[in-house]
């Protein structure tokens, strides 16, 4: 894990976030095209996300968990909230596989974190990743001792892979594993 990349990741979102703010006082004040800007914008936080997703594939998982959440962050301020679960998602994965294989168990906040992020996402259009995080709310509450709140999550996965394509079927599988 690379710390230093990591803070260098976090003051470069640091950045993008003052460097957004200060285009948009332009735009407002009447200083800049609009339309040239928004594509920036969306492009940008695009390739974050695609950053941090090849991060999470390469194993770097704080890395990918810092892009994932600037880009999330970068989402919901150009009020695109459905990337912005999707995002999250991403952060989620980096963080549920960076805790998987310690000897203590997950914090107890990754429980409530996961709960909602699977509500969300399903809201938000995203069956798939929706399911994957309800398997991922199985199993932190099988590490944090919770079983009696593992069996919902994994049934309500299992049970959506009923009407999906391959992509959610897979999911349902690994639930019901």
């Amino acid at each position: 894990q690379d710390f230093e990349k990591a803070a260098s990741l976090r003051d470069e979102e640091r950045q993008l976030q003052e460097e957004r703010s200060r285009r948009e006082q332009a735009w407002k004040s009447g200083e800049m095209d609009i339309l040239s800007e928004v594509d920036e914008v969306a492009h940008r936080d695009e390739a974050l996300l695609q950053a941090a997703r090849v991060d999470l594939a390469a194993g770097d998982l704080e890395v990918a968990g810092a892009r994932a959440h600037a880009a999330a962050a970068g989402f919901r301020s150009s009020g695109r909230r459905s990337w912005a679960a999707l995002a999250e998602y991403v952060e989620l994965q980096a963080e549920v596989a960076a805790t998987q294989d310690l000897p203590t168990p997950p914090p107890p906040r990754l429980l409530a974190r996961t709960r909602r992020l699977a509500r969300r996402l399903e809201r938000e259009g995203w069956p798939v990743e929706a399911a994957h995080v309800q398997t991922f709310l199985g199993r932190v509450a099988l590490a944090t001792g919770r079983t009696e709140l593992a069996r919902e999550p994994l049934l309500n996965a299992a049970r959506a892979g009923r009407t999906g394509g391959p992509a959610l079927r897979i999911q349902a599988w690994h639930a019901t594993a």
